[in-house]
């Protein structure tokens, strides 16, 4: 898939942001302690929200989480570091150069993931799953218990019965999907990348990972383990050919 640099691609975005346009180079100190000072702040922040992330999974409340994660959002609505994306290039240090782009990228991507419409659309893909009914044997069943079964029963058929259930929702989240990628790659599209994933797979990029050669790596590495499994698994189960719901149990 053929890629707009990232520089272009930020130049571009910046133009429809309407920040940082018809301005004076920035000096460079300038923009190394902006950097310096938004990796600090957004780390600071990362750290805490792990932390009350870690206390709600533990404890199943929190005092803070919501709090930290609503300064997440702050900072990311309010930074201007996206000013100094069209002078990347001539930041002389190459790590330096690369952790503005990474900043700049990574930003981007959660401002979009953030955005009013985008949370509508997850949340009501995760309001399809929770309310989500399927007829099992004559019963009105939920995917809870459907999965349990799936993953967990003894009788080989009871799981295929389990897995098939489980996989039924996939046509009613199909609208709900399609709009959230739609949604996403076009508002990709307006930063000047080719598509959603297009962005996301920069900022992999700008860290000098191959991704092409990254998934074949661990296609790779994973082959032999993987025929190993499907070997016991096959042995464990007395049966010639795995299916979908022997994996899981």
């Amino acid at each position: 898939m053929a890629r707009l640099s990232i520089v272009a691609a930020l130049t571009i975005a910046i133009s429809i942001l309407n920040t940082g346009c018809g301005k004076s180079e920035e000096p460079m100190s300038d923009i190394l302690a902006a950097i310096d000072s938004l990796e600090k702040k957004l780390e600071w922040v990362d750290c805490r929200q792990s932390e009350e992330e870690w206390e709600y999974y533990k404890s199943g409340r929190s005092d803070s989480l919501s709090f930290y994660k609503d300064l997440y959002l702050y900072l990311i609505a309010g930074t201007d570091i996206y000013k100094y994306a069209k002078n990347g290039n001539n930041i002389t240090d190459k790590a330096d150069r690369q952790r503005l782009q990474v900043l700049i990228s990574e930003i981007v991507t959660d401002r979009i993931e953030f955005q009013p419409e985008m949370s509508e659309y997850k949340s009501g893909l995760k309001n399809t799953i929770d309310s989500f009914k399927v007829d099992f044997q004559g019963e009105e069943t939920s995917l809870r218990d459907v999965k349990e079964l799936y993953y967990n029963s003894r009788n080989r058929s009871q799981r295929e019965l389990g897995s098939r259930a489980w996989y039924s929702i996939g046509e009613n989240l199909a609208p709900g999907v399609y709009k959230l990628i739609k949604a996403r790659n076009e508002t990709a599209s307006r930063l000047g990348f080719e598509n959603y994933w297009d962005m996301v797979s920069s900022q992999f990029s700008q860290n000098g990972v191959d991704i092409p050669a990254l998934i074949k790596s661990i296609d790779s590495l994973t082959q032999s383990p993987y025929t190993k499994f499907k070997d016991n698994a096959r042995s464990s189960l007395g049966v010639n050919q795995l299916e979908l719901w022997d994996v899981p149990f």
